[in-house]
């Protein structure tokens, strides 16, 4: 069936619009420019386009117009694309290191493990650690939500407990330049790059409930150690490949919560559907709950109320193992 002229042209005027926007926020964020230069480049190349648009709507657009909208839409993607993520930026002390685990036979080596001693929400004493554990003495698997305003986003961290010492938390950050601020909408656009952090729980927790005021819950996931294993490895696979080639963070599909959610996609697909709380973090453990992976045997909002582990973690203040001080 052949769709009617209008149809055709009303869908053309409203990508170019979107195109427009997407084009204006991308100069915004990304072109290498002063202020006022990138304002007033974003404003002619969002103008060509809309005009563009309107003329799709009033047919004179194949010969007017046409010939113009290509070259900007071309030049825009060809620009874009050259943009390519780097390893060797002015990084924050937090994310100067990444994470690099190899895993031979047994022996798990986690290079990079943070161990900051944080005196405050952006001031810490540096320490990065090597550690050495064994796949066969991995014993359960965490997942901590931290969230700092709005209940629905939260930053999500893996950690993995072991028979043989301290556990080690996972947690996948944006990459940050010193000066740099976090922007939600500077994330779709190639403004930071993806890192896996390995750290200390009394480093990437704590300074989380100690240190920025942050709400921290704690859920233990029912699930095997031998399956726990399972996303150690993917863990070791994607810190390989970060480390052979950096990679862009995006605030849908490369964030804290859904890069943990293609990897376990990696692992077993049918066990994880996708669901819309995979992308809003907050509601994570409803979706566990409701696939399995969260007790069963007590009612989800009982699980979350003793999952919130920050009262113990501020009790912890001075404690040596502040580990098991918030698992009491």
């Amino acid at each position: 069936m052949r769709l009617p002229g209008y149809a055709v042209r009303g869908a053309l005027a409203v990508g170019l619009l979107a195109f427009a926007g997407w084009a204006e926020l991308a100069i915004l964020f990304h072109a290498p420019l002063s202020n006022e230069s990138r304002i007033l480049v974003a404003t002619l190349v969002a103008a060509v386009l809309l005009i563009g648009s309107l003329s799709v709507l009033a047919r004179v657009w194949r010969r007017l117009i046409l010939p113009v909208v290509l070259v900007v839409a071309i030049g825009m993607l060809a620009w874009w694309s050259s943009i390519k993520p780097s390893d060797t930026r002015d990084w924050m002390p937090d994310v100067a290191k990444k994470a690099v685990v190899t895993i031979r036979g047994d022996d798990v080596e986690i290079r990079n493990v943070r161990n900051f001693t944080w005196t405050g929400p952006d001031t810490a004493q540096e320490q990065w650690q090597d550690r050495i554990y064994s796949l066969s003495d991995v014993t359960g698997l965490d997942l901590f939500l931290s969230t700092w305003g709005n209940p629905r986003i939260a930053h999500a961290i893996t950690s993995f407990s072991f028979s043989n010492g301290p556990p080690v938390a996972f947690s996948f950050e944006i990459r940050k330049r010193k000066g740099q601020d976090y922007s939600a909408i500077g994330g779709f656009f190639k403004q930071y790059e993806l890192v896996l952090i390995a750290a200390d729980e009394a480093d990437v927790v704590k300074v989380r409930t100690n240190r920025r005021n942050e709400t921290v819950h704690r859920y233990r996931i029912d699930v095997k150690p031998e399956n726990a294993t399972k996303l150690l490895r993917e863990y070791a696979r994607i810190s390989q490949e970060l480390s052979a080639e950096p990679r862009w963070y995006h605030t849908i599909w490369t964030s804290c919560s859904t890069t943990i959610y293609w990897m376990l996609r990696r692992i077993s697909p049918d066990d994880f559907p996708f669901d819309l709380r995979v992308l809003l973090s907050g509601y994570l453990p409803g979706y566990l709950y409701d696939i399995g992976f969260l007790d069963r045997k007590q009612p989800l909002d009982e699980i979350m109320r003793r999952a919130d582990i920050t009262a113990l973690a501020k009790q912890a203040e001075g404690q040596a193992d502040f580990s098991a001080a918030i698992r009491k």
